[in-house]
């Protein structure tokens, strides 16, 4: 979980409250020459969070398939 990290968001003054934050589907990859996590704050809803979602299901199944063989 990254609550912790959302709290630190909220410490450091990015947003006033994270209760009101969206998350959009966790992509979880392995780049062990270069370990890390990447994290996309926007403001507002982006006008494509549909299109978005289906890019991001459609790399993780693409990556899934891809670490199976």
């Amino acid at each position: 979980s990254l609550k912790p990290v959302f709290d630190g968001f909220t410490d450091a003054g990015i947003w006033t409250d994270d209760r009101l934050t969206v998350h959009l589907p966790v992509r979880r990859l392995a780049d062990k020459d270069h370990p890390r996590v990447e994290i996309i704050i926007t403001d507002g809803m982006p006008d494509d969070v549909g299109d978005v979602v289906t890019s991001i299901m459609k790399e993780e199944e693409k990556w899934q398939v891809s670490t199976k063989s």
